[in-house]
């Protein structure tokens, strides 16, 4: 019985198959995995919880949607590696010293809050112009 099914998954279209739906089990849990102390010492409040997996109000982000329907959180990173930023496919808009305003999916802020390098990351809002006074 085993034999037979490492024959089957010999075959290209179906062990490709098999690797892709592997991934993707994998891809979706990692972002729901328990955050340690560390990482959670990098986050803000409501970054905690989203990338724990908590039920959060939406409107607390500024959030888009890229066209293949992954949601992009805009976030200002503390860090003076911009670059490792750029590394995780991340889109930053603009790095001041230490601070980085950048737009990153879910995956992606989970990948930088391991990093090293990485101070600390919050929320970023929705940019409005005010009335002038």
């Amino acid at each position: 019985m085993i034999g037979s099914m490492i024959h089957i998954l010999n075959y290209y279209p179906i062990r490709l198959f098999f690797m892709f739906t592997l991934s993707l089990s994998l891809f979706h849990c990692s972002t729901t995995l328990p955050l340690s102390d560390a990482e959670e010492a990098k986050l803000d409040r409501p970054l905690t919880r989203l990338l724990s997996g908590e039920t959060v109000d939406k409107r607390l982000f500024d959030v888009q949607k890229k066209e293949d329907g992954t949601e992009i959180y805009a976030v200002i990173v503390r860090s003076y590696h911009a670059e490792a930023v750029r590394e995780l496919g991340i889109d930053v808009s603009s790095v001041f010293g230490n601070v980085i305003v950048a737009r990153a999916s879910l995956q992606q802020l989970r990948a930088l809050v391991d990093l090293p390098l990485i101070d600390a990351i919050q929320t970023g809002s929705t940019n409005s112009p005010q009335p002038r006074r």
